[in-house]
């Protein structure tokens, strides 16, 4: 898996990563919360 980040601007490619961290967390913090809704 090859993660080029094309981007001439500093800030630009830092929101891009930090949209990335978002993302994960938004995504594993749904998991987690499902699995508790769910009682697994």
């Amino acid at each position: 898996m090859k993660s080029v980040i094309v981007g001439t601007d500093k800030d630009e490619v830092l929101a891009r990563i930090q949209r990335g961290f978002e993302n994960q967390y938004n995504l594993y913090g749904k998991l987690k919360r499902g699995r508790q809704f769910f009682g697994l």
